[in-house]
């Protein structure tokens, strides 16, 4: 096909992993978008290349993109893209690095990435340049190296772990304190402020999967007036994503992207927790363990996988607190998956209930025990067998 030399094909990956390079050779997905590129630059003289400079569907957590940017601008502007452009927010407390390298190259497009970065580092933070390059690269590298590839930040257990956690404290401690001048404080203290949200960001989700769920809602209401706070402070700096376009925003007011995303994926469940924690008594610890199987043809059924004598040994075993299914290998598949654990329960009074939480799901989820389909009724009082 021959393209008119007045028509700009443009790449938009959207649906690509946002953690790595297309040069990754590790990372399938960001890499199959290589082929593409060098597919239209033999067809067109002129490119264009459409950004995604946050990530999924979860924006507030510390996103440099050194890696990402310093791999594929150079590829990209090396292969026709005369039009690069970027999709943000006012987003600069978590991509800043990125967004800064990224600028500068769409106007000199053969400087190499390196010394830009070098640059910045060294004339916005000043004294405190090099505890806070390794701060941003230890986030970096958390992005680049670790094989998760989700988006929104149900991958997140994998990537930013506990000891991670502490680690990026103990950077930041060790910034502020080689701080000389006030604007370096102020910058330092914008990303200090990101840390301490994303610090309780992960709590969130670590007291969830271990079935901590007494503070999950004070914790979560927490969280959220604090970004709406963060993101009225820092107006001016276009940081922490408070914006005015959105038809959700009351006049006058602003909202934040990430506040919006967090109550859209994430609050439910740590309202309901907390809800389960104040008014029922939990009579088993957190279901961390189970084996799964695929089930693309749903013959489950058929094949006694609900029973309670079906022998699941062979079965694979993964904790869907950690694992998407994307880790699991299924990130093209939309079927049904099988998961099984046999628990036993203590002796429950007659007269009491016993109930499931199934904490989230991606789709729908139909839930079995003893081999028996257990019906979902809603606050209606209908019943359905499975629910979403």
């Amino acid at each position: 096909e021959k393209v008119h030399p007045n028509l700009v094909p443009e790449i938009a990956p959207i649906t690509y992993c946002r953690a790595h390079s297309m040069l990754n050779p590790d990372c399938a997905s960001r890499q199959s978008i290589r082929p593409i590129v060098e597919g239209w630059s033999k067809v067109s003289k002129n490119l264009a290349y459409y950004n995604y400079m946050f990530h999924l569907a979860e924006v507030s957590v510390p996103y440099p993109m050194m890696a990402q940017m310093s791999d594929e601008l150079p590829f990209l502007y090396a292969h026709g893209v005369n039009f690069w452009q970027p999709e943000m927010m006012p987003n600069f407390e978590s991509v800043l690095p990125g967004l800064c390298l990224a600028i500068r190259m769409s106007w000199h497009t053969k400087a190499k990435p390196a010394e830009i970065l070098d640059e910045f580092f060294k004339r916005f933070y000043g004294a405190a340049s090099t505890p806070m390059r390794e701060y941003w690269q230890t986030f970096d590298d958390a992005w680049a190296k670790v094989p998760e590839h989700a988006g929104c930040g149900f991958g997140y257990g994998k990537r930013f772990t506990p000891e991670f956690m502490k680690k990026a404290r103990d950077i930041m401690n060790k910034t502020l304190a080689a701080c000389k001048t006030d604007m370096e404080k102020r910058r330092v203290k914008m990303q200090d402020d990101a840390l301490k949200q994303f610090e309780l960001f992960m709590k969130l989700r670590w007291d969830l999967f271990d079935g901590r769920l007494e503070n999950l809602e004070k914790d979560s209401t927490e969280w959220s007036d604090k970004q709406t706070a963060l993101g009225e402070e820092y107006l001016a700096q276009s940081a922490f994503d408070s914006v005015v376009w959105t038809p959700k925003t009351p006049a006058g007011k602003s909202i934040t992207i990430s506040g919006h995303y967090f109550n859209l994926f994430f609050k439910q469940p740590y309202l309901d927790g907390a809800r389960i924690a104040k008014d029922y008594k939990l009579i088993l610890p957190s279901i961390r363990k189970w084996h799964y199987a695929v089930d693309p043809d749903k013959k489950g059924g058929g094949l006694g996988w609900n029973k309670t004598d079906f022998n699941d040994s062979s079965w694979k075993q993964t904790d869907p607190c950690m694992d998407t299914w994307y880790a699991l290998g299924l990130e093209a598949y939309y079927g049904s998956v099988w998961y099984r654990q046999n628990v036993k329960l203590p002796s429950v009074p007659k007269d009491k209930k016993v109930f499931l939480w199934v904490s989230g799901t991606d789709g729908n989820c139909k839930v079995f025990i003893n081999g028996q389909n257990i019906p979902y009724v809603n606050e209606k009082g209908e019943k359905s067998d499975e629910f979403s």
